[in-house]
């Protein structure tokens, strides 16, 4: 049986050398991922109060909404120079951020004391959109517990379901609101092709998927057998096309 620890396979010598580099380098990695949170807090905040400071600008205009999408833009666009996006980014991570440092307080303060991620963060956030301002603090709370033992990924269902239960209304009153807000778009690629986006129920979704997929598997299936009889006939039949 072959020894496996570090002084079995290198020496003792080596061995030591060994786990005394890892030990170095777990603990240089977790003073980067401290210093990597404390600056994306920091400027998650700054962004924060870029976009208050809008709003106070704006406040006392007629026209307010107006006037703040403009007095918005033209600090995005500074701050976008400073980070070499454009301004609508700017305005998205402003909106973001603002969301964040006003309505998820206790969330940021866990995230800036290293108990949960910006994974994490994003987990919750998105799943709190349908918690209610009232019950907000409720629902961080036990969503932030349930992030600390965990990855982002493997805790995002629970946090889901969480923010189901905490939920004033019912998954029926916002799938109703939400068929209003369908829409389709048209996302430009490169080369002549495009990706066509339509935002629909999802069991109509699913539908379509299932579908599509039946019909790509008639063809593969029918290609197969082509070959199978005559490789060259069915490769001239069908061109270039070796879709999957």
């Amino acid at each position: 049986m072959t020894d496996c620890t570090p002084g079995g396979v290198f020496g003792d010598d080596a061995g030591s050398g060994f786990v005394a580099a890892l030990a170095g380098l777990v603990a240089d990695t977790e003073a980067v991922a401290t210093a990597v949170t404390a600056a994306q807090v920091a400027e998650v905040r700054v962004l924060a109060r870029a976009g208050q400071l809008a709003e106070r600008e704006a406040g006392g205009q007629r026209a307010s909404v107006r006037q703040h999408d403009m007095v918005l833009r033209s600090i995005a666009a500074e701050l976008g120079g400073v980070l070499r996006v454009t301004d609508r980014t700017v305005q998205q991570r402003i909106g973001e951020a603002r969301e964040l440092v006003e309505g998820y307080p206790a969330t940021l303060e866990a995230w800036e004391a290293g108990g949960i991620t910006r994974g994490h963060v994003r987990v919750i956030v998105d799943a709190g959109a349908v918690v209610s301002a009232e019950r907000r603090a409720e629902f961080e709370a036990e969503a932030i517990r349930l992030c600390a033992g965990d990855t982002p990924n493997r805790v995002r269902a629970a946090v889901e379901i969480l923010a189901e239960r905490t939920a004033d209304r019912s998954f029926t009153e916002r799938h109703r609101d939400a068929v209003v807000c369908r829409r389709v778009r048209v996302v430009p690629g490169v080369h002549g092709m495009s990706d066509l986006i339509a935002t629909v129920p999802t069991v109509i979704a699913d539908g379509i998927l299932d579908r599509l997929t039946q019909q790509a598997t008639v063809i593969v299936d029918a290609r197969d057998a082509r070959d199978a009889r005559d490789a060259r006939d069915a490769r001239d039949a069908r061109g270039d096309d070796e879709r999957s």
